[in-house]
């Protein structure tokens, strides 16, 4: 999903204040301290520094980086871009963990730090909207000190979130001290590309005690709204009893959101069973299951679509119930077109959420959704019942 432009004025650029060279551990306080004096005194109006969370940033890109490219304030791949977004909407203490690959040479460091506060000019005043420490660790040596170190560096008596977008996290030790000390975990379903991150995300979803939130589950938001809208009452809200064909189509790279939204709807439909069909004569593409409620038993379809689908991937979706149909359809980035028996055929504005939005959602009232949880085990179910009959 492409940002929003800011309407109005440009906010004023970052000003950031750092150290060019790796810091010691023991002195990323003192460091951080004396960036906000610096800040202070170079603002003759006063600068405020605020933190509502700790902020938790595992960063396991395969791509080598070397520390010349990394230094905080200087770097410019997706993830600082994300972070820069963020943070004005929710100041934090940003510790972004980044694991990178052993070093050769017995005399370089497991283990390397920078420190860097960010702010802008904010009407009478300048605010701190982020603290970062960046720490670099090679080799799985390095990799274990993380925990220690989060530990260390967190700011007390403030929440803390793991934020894990890349690749979906991998049981073991180092989750489990990550997660222990973790009041929420963000991830990403939509960014992993195969299905069976779903069952991978919902292992994850019972392993940890702290609230899990998906962006790709809070992408479907919008879209769930206006399909649920097709059946307010006094429409056609009482043939959901009897619905016999759901199908929805998807683009290959985002079929995890496809199955989430139709794990979405089989749960609203009270569907307490799914079974893989085999759907050999529906050709490759295609995959069928038939689920079960108290009231019926309905056909489940998805489809990998060739068009580019939305920022949530979705190309369509049809509910056939009691005879009638209800569709929506994807027109292109930012419309759907909506269609029911009391719903003329109707061009609606898509108005999504932009990524730093979504993280700061996350991080607030939105993202604690009890609805996921249950939709993310049938998701789940869908992909196992699948792998199965295929």
């Amino acid at each position: 999903m492409k940002p929003k432009k800011a309407e109005g004025a440009k906010p004023a650029p970052w000003l950031t204040f750092g150290a060019g060279a790796p810091v010691n551990l023991s002195r990323v306080e003192e460091e951080l301290d004396a960036q906000w004096r610096k800040a202070a005194k170079e603002n003759s109006q006063g600068v405020s520094r605020a933190c509502l969370w700790n902020m938790v940033v595992y960063d396991d890109d395969d791509i080598p980086q070397t520390a010349e490219t990394n230094l905080l304030g200087l770097r410019d791949d997706p993830l600082s871009l994300l972070l820069d977004q963020v943070t004005p909407t929710v100041p934090c203490r940003v510790i972004r963990l980044e694991a990178l690959p052993g070093r050769t040479e017995p005399d370089q460091r497991e283990v390397e730090a920078w420190v860097a506060s960010k702010w802008r000019q904010m009407g009478e005043g300048g605010q701190i909207f982020s603290e970062e420490i960046s720490i670099n660790a090679y080799g799985e040596a390095g990799h274990a000190h993380f925990p220690a170190m989060v530990r260390a560096l967190l700011v007390a008596d403030i929440p803390v979130s793991l934020l894990w977008l890349g690749s979906l996290p991998k049981k073991g030790r180092l989750l489990k001290q990550l997660i222990e000390m973790s009041d929420r975990v963000v991830i990403d379903t939509q960014t992993a590309k195969q299905g069976h991150h779903l069952v991978e995300a919902n292992d994850l979803e019972q392993f940890t005690h702290a609230s899990m939130v998906d962006l790709g589950w809070l992408r479907l938001t919008p879209l769930r709204y206006l399909l649920a809208g097709l059946f307010d009452k006094p429409a056609r809200a009482d043939c959901l009893k009897n619905v016999q064909t759901i199908s929805i189509a998807a683009t290959a790279q985002n079929r995890n959101s496809g199955y989430l939204f139709l794990g979405w709807l089989l749960d609203r439909l009270g569907v307490v069973s799914v079974k893989g069909v085999d759907s050999m004569g529906g050709g490759a593409a295609e995959s069928r299951w038939k689920a079960k409620t108290p009231q019926t038993t309905l056909d489940a379809r998805f489809t990998i679509s060739d068009g580019e689908g939305g920022a949530d991937g979705l190309a369509w979706v049809e509910i056939k119930a009691e005879d009638q149909v209800f569709t929506l359809r994807q027109v292109d980035g930012l419309h759907v077109e909506l269609q029911g028996p009391e719903h003329p055929l109707k061009k609606v504005a898509l108005l999504g959420w932009n990524d730093p939005e979504l993280v700061a959602a996350a991080l607030g009232g939105h993202g604690m959704d009890p609805l996921y949880p249950a939709v993310l085990a049938l998701a789940a179910k869908l992909v196992q019942e699948e792998t199965w009959n295929s």
